[in-house]
């Protein structure tokens, strides 16, 4: 059975695709999915040209694009395109599909028509929270034909949906028996707020003004994840609806991704000690 996760954001080898710790979290995720030969999928944004470039010019912080690495475009395969609506518009979507052992990485591009390129530019940077909406209700239904198309919801043992900016897939498909969220922050930039309006017409449901899409997905699924035992304590302070579904999952990294070869290969063997430094 395979195991999807979906996320904002993936810091794949070589990449831009990402902007912090969500990211490497997904990345590092995604490598041991290989090296443990589980059937992985992972859904995002293929963004052209990254997250930011920090110089200075003088005394002033300049923010520039970034551009992706050569070496990482060419590993990328395309994938079969996939046609959306966006805003009553028709949209054609590029899947460029990243392959690692028996893991995947799928990373849709908006390529055409021209005004709805921009919303696969840049990661978290748009510029207008219009735009930002936007950008996800592609994720969410690029992801939905993805699914139908290439993967089979039956073939599905678990989806992982990180952040609540991928919920909006629980607008179109019934996935409650196998979906959960992942809430990697309290803070609020991590619990979007999506317009009642844009919610019926992109997916044909009258809701609440606004939809509150964290507390939203913590109504809809039987189990929340959080990334810290400090979380599990707080979550349910700022959303009581979570109280008896939380589960903590303290954050990790794939030590074989970030150790020097030398020394991982000698804390396998128990080997690691001061005398071996």
């Amino acid at each position: 059975m395979v195991i999807v996760s979906i996320t904002p954001e993936i810091a794949l080898d070589k990449s831009i695709n990402y902007a912090g710790g969500l990211g490497v979290l997904e990345g590092d995720k995604f490598y041991a999915a290989g090296d443990m030969g589980l059937d992985y999928v992972v859904l995002t944004l293929y963004y052209r040209r990254g997250y930011t470039r920090i110089s200075f010019r003088g005394d002033s912080l300049v923010l520039e694009p970034e551009e992706q690495n050569p070496e990482f475009i060419e590993s990328l395969k395309p994938g079969r395109e996939i046609t959306i609506y966006l805003n009553n518009n028709q949209v054609y979507i590029r899947p460029w599909i990243y392959e690692y052992k028996t893991a995947r990485a799928v990373l849709f591009e908006a390529v055409c028509p021209e005004q709805f390129r921009k919303l696969t530019d840049r990661v978290y940077i748009e510029d207008s929270e219009y735009e930002k909406n936007l950008k996800y209700v592609l994720l969410a239904k690029a992801s939905v034909e993805y699914i139908k198309s290439e993967i089979g919801l039956e073939n599905i043992s678990l989806i992982d949906l990180e952040e609540s900016y991928t919920s909006l897939i629980l607008y179109l498909l019934n996935v409650s028996n196998k979906a959960r969220i992942i809430i990697h922050t309290p803070g609020p930039w991590g619990h979007p707020f999506f317009p009642s309006d844009l919610i019926e017409r992109e997916f044909g449901v009258k809701t609440q003004n606004p939809v509150n899409m964290t507390l939203e997905s913590i109504r809809r699924l039987k189990e929340v994840i959080v990334v810290s035992q400090k979380q599990r304590e707080i979550i349910p302070i700022i959303f009581p609806e979570a109280t008896g579904k939380i589960k903590a999952i303290t954050n990790g990294i794939y030590l074989e991704r970030w150790m020097d070869p030398r020394l991982y290969s000698a804390w396998r063997n128990n080997e690691l000690s001061l005398e071996f430094l």
